[in-house]
């Protein structure tokens, strides 16, 4: 085998280490073989990783670094989002994703781009599963004061989760 031939195996084999090297630490790549991660939870992953510093662990707002903010990052469990193109205010699956790209302007929300679509999916679910959550504590809370019966307490739910008709 000549010197060039041996260099070419060589090549081939550190490129198949590095491609095995990066998709053990990626975590979109991990998420993308054979998936075995939900959606949720690929989106928890990377929340936990890149945004909780600001909007804190539970979505409220409070993170590490909030107070140093203005204005304040969202908090997701309270559902008042700022930038929606709905009659009902609650955003769009394309609302939340503009704003996970574009970042927030005027805010120190910076803009995601550089993430794949599929984590940036992930990240859309995690905020819909942490507004959904905070809103059927407060109306199964509700309903156990006798304010809202059993039977009408998913249909308030998705009053106040569901995005509603484009403006």
């Amino acid at each position: 085998m000549s010197r060039l031939q041996t260099a070419g195996v060589w090549s081939k084999r550190w490129m198949g280490l590095g491609v095995a090297v990066f998709m053990l630490s990626h975590p979109s790549a991990q998420a993308d073989v054979a998936n075995p991660l939900s959606l949720v939870q690929r989106g928890k992953i990377l929340y936990e990783k890149q945004c909780a510093i600001c909007h804190g662990d539970k979505g409220d707002g409070q993170g590490k670094f909030a107070y140093l903010m203005n204005p304040r990052p969202r908090n997701f469990l309270a559902g008042k989002f700022k930038l929606t193109t709905t009659e009902n205010q609650i955003p769009s699956d394309s609302d939340l994703l503009r704003a996970l790209r574009r970042g927030i302007p005027g805010s120190a929300m910076p803009p995601w781009s550089h993430l794949p679509l599929a984590d940036l999916n992930g990240l859309l679910a995690y905020i819909r599963q942490l507004n959904r959550d905070a809103v059927a504590a407060q109306i199964a809370e509700a309903a156990a004061s006798g304010i809202y019966e059993a039977d009408e307490v998913d249909e308030e739910v998705a009053l106040r989760t569901v995005p509603g008709p484009a403006l």
